[in-house]
């Protein structure tokens, strides 16, 4: 399946009650939240809990603070995306980067990859009976999470500043993707696909969205 993203003029809405509105922070060790307003909350980092004016001893959630390996697409070689990931189910991994230690598996969940506790191996091994087999860390419902995803735009001549075709882009998120939309042209995210320009960006579907689009 694939994602068409929609560029829109955003309208001219009065966001400033929402910036200032009270409500309590909770930092990272933080038991009970701080009075404090929105954006003060958002600059420091916190988590805000909006409450009733004169609201106090708000309980903060509980925070998920352990260290962990996480495998994520993220943290892949830049150069490493352009290579066209194996299935899941061969017997040694595509990559030797992708995973990164010291991470919350907050932090590991947001950038939908996997967390182990405690820290990454050296190195990764295809040996199943292997403390550091690379489905142990980097395989989750039978997918490799550091296998990233096909992203078709537009690119432009960089003299000219006109479109200059399709091409396709391996990203590691549907956000990365929808960034490189214009006003006009949209781009099609494909989280079941790596790029193959001739087979992604070249099929009929796809440039239909940009004909129907452009």
């Amino acid at each position: 399946m694939s994602i068409q993203f929609r560029s829109r003029i955003k309208p001219a809405i009065d966001y400033s009650k929402v910036l200032n509105s009270f409500g309590v922070c909770c930092g990272i060790n933080d038991t009970t939240g701080v009075p404090k307003s929105f954006i003060e909350c958002l600059n420091e980092g916190g988590y805000f809990i909006p409450v009733a004016n004169g609201e106090q001893n708000v309980s903060c959630p509980q925070v998920e603070n352990r260290m962990g390996c996480c495998a994520a697409c993220a943290y892949v070689n830049a150069n490493d995306l352009n290579l066209i990931p194996t299935d899941i189910d061969t017997t040694s991994p595509y990559l030797t980067s992708g995973f990164r230690s010291n991470i919350t598996k907050c932090e590991c969940n947001r950038l939908q990859g996997k967390w182990t506790e405690g820290q990454c191996p050296s190195s990764l091994s295809s040996n199943s009976n292997d403390s550091n087999y690379w489905k142990t860390y980097c395989a989750l419902n039978d997918k490799d999470v550091r296998i990233p995803k096909a992203c078709c735009h537009l690119y432009f001549d960089t003299t000219t500043g006109w479109p200059a075709g399709t091409t396709c882009t391996n990203v590691c998120s549907q956000n990365e993707c929808a960034l490189k939309s214009t006003d006009v042209y949209s781009s099609v995210y494909t989280p079941n696909a790596t790029c193959n320009p001739s087979t992604i960006c070249g099929t009929n579907q796809y440039l239909d969205y940009m004909t129907r689009n452009g």
